[in-house]
């Protein structure tokens, strides 16, 4: 008992000066274990959305890879009479109802998902009743009547209505992991603020503490070397904080091209495939029409029609993933791009490029010609420029890219704020372990130049 008495009579007379600190340190400690566990949770709180957004999006897709399967596997088996083509069908009917049970668990606590799963379901159950009665009347050898209904296009427009929504509902939970992203960097971000304020302040007291109960150099000079090793350590968190940040992002844009590239291929096969059907369909028409003017005259039109969307699909697809890059290379790839860009916007180029002798690796060539595309894109839209002038050289250390328009420039240009545009270039070069360099001033235009080392070519 006698021992508390001390000890605060000993406090008693403890100097202000040196309380004071301890106070305000002890108070600090407290801040930092607050501001850890408030940021904890709500990290893990983010964390947890993030990753239901992201299956959302993967059960979003199954569900929608599952409704084209059917589809594909009727028509299929309508068009032909071949019963294997019931086999995906039936499988993909099968999965249907677990696939939208998981998929409501997921959106039950979002009323705009619900609402938007609870009317593409409904869609989706007018696709499917659709399907049971082409199968019904299929199976009455009723073949003439579907063939009259598909002509009709009654049923291919309800499938591009609901895989129109699909895509939406990708887009909107897209931009809301986007979003979910951009709030968990934020918080993770004031986070480290916060921590580091904190401490920094704590270090300030500790050592107005130091300077006050140490005296001799020696171990001023020690605690002056423990602040070193701790800005030493300070530093190599942020560099690899910023290591992990640069990978995260080289991570995504790999992550976006395969996706645009997946993307690509499945218009390619279940679009393309459709539009193929059409035709066939329309030929058949129009060879029993013959004598009526009339309906050879929108069996016409429907041919016109089915060949613009052939078109438009042709277009989407270059837009996801140039098809010359994988089949010509990365040369022939911006031959093609350029000169129809700059064709269409009546602008002067010139191309130089390495033959294609050379295959270069398929991360190497989207990058780059991403690069260009956006180079080219900023030039026509903002430079004002009337010539550009890009060259593709490679030798024995890599390859390099030098893009050079003769536009107005980028005023109040600073290397540390780029935009998003140049900072997506600018990743992409180094992702790929490269350099990427901008010049540019008023009324000089803008020269880029990327270089990617040989070793990153083999």
């Amino acid at each position: 008992m006698t021992k508390f008495p001390t000890f605060f009579q000993r406090l008693a007379l403890t100097p202000l000066r040196v309380l004071l600190p301890l106070i305000m340190a002890a108070c600090v400690s407290i801040g930092v274990f607050a501001i850890s566990e408030i940021s904890s949770a709500k990290l893990k709180t983010s964390g947890q959305e993030v990753r239901q957004a992201g299956e959302l999006l993967r059960m979003l897709t199954n569900y929608r890879a599952e409704l084209i399967d059917a589809e594909t596997g009727v028509r299929g088996y309508l068009l032909t009479q071949r019963d294997e083509y019931l086999t995906p069908a039936r499988q993909a009917v099968t999965r249907l109802p677990a696939t939208q049970h998981a998929i409501g668990d997921l959106v039950a606590s979002n009323k705009r998902w619900r609402d938007r799963m609870a009317d593409l379901n409904t869609q989706v159950g007018r696709v499917m009743t659709q399907l049971d009665e082409s199968m019904t009347m299929a199976k009455a050898g009723q073949f003439a009547e579907i063939l009259l209904q598909m002509d009709k296009g009654d049923g291919k427009r309800q499938m591009d209505t609901v895989r129109l929504n699909f895509i939406s509902f990708e887009i909107d939970v897209q931009r809301q992991l986007s979003a979910l992203l951009d709030e968990y960097d934020r918080a993770l971000l004031l986070s480290r603020v916060g921590i580091g304020i904190i401490v920094c302040l704590s270090l300030l007291f500790l050592a107005l503490l130091t300077r006050l109960l140490i005296g001799h150099l020696e171990q001023r000079e020690q605690y002056q070397e423990d602040l070193r090793g701790q800005a030493e350590n300070l530093e190599r968190i942020v560099n690899e904080r910023t290591d992990e940040l640069s990978s995260l992002s080289t991570y995504l844009q790999d992550s976006i091209e395969r996706s645009k590239a997946q993307l690509a291929r499945d218009l390619h096969d279940e679009f393309g495939s459709i539009l193929t059907s059409a035709k066939v369909d329309a030929a058949w028409v129009a060879g029993r029409v013959s004598d009526d003017s009339e309906a050879s005259r929108r069996v016409q039109r429907l041919n016109d029609a089915l060949d613009e969307a052939i078109d438009l699909k042709r277009r989407v697809i270059e837009n996801l993933r140039p098809s010359l890059l994988d089949h010509l290379g990365l040369p022939a790839a911006l031959q093609w791009y350029v000169a129809e860009t700059c064709n269409k916007a009546e602008l002067p180029f010139e191309l130089t490029a390495f033959d294609d002798s050379q295959p270069v690796p398929p991360p190497v060539a989207i990058a780059l010609y991403r690069i260009v595309q956006e180079a080219l894109t900023n030039s026509i839209k903002y430079a004002q420029c009337r010539h550009v002038r890009i060259a593709l050289t490679r030798n024995n250390q890599g390859i390099r890219l030098l893009f050079t328009d003769d536009g107005i420039g980028i005023a109040n240009f600073n290397p540390s704020q780029l935009s998003h545009g140049i900072a997506g270039m600018r990743q992409r070069a180094l992702g790929l372990k490269g350099t990427f360099r901008l010049k540019t001033a008023p009324g000089d235009g803008t020269v880029i130049d990327v270089f990617v080392p040989a070793p990153m070519l083999a």
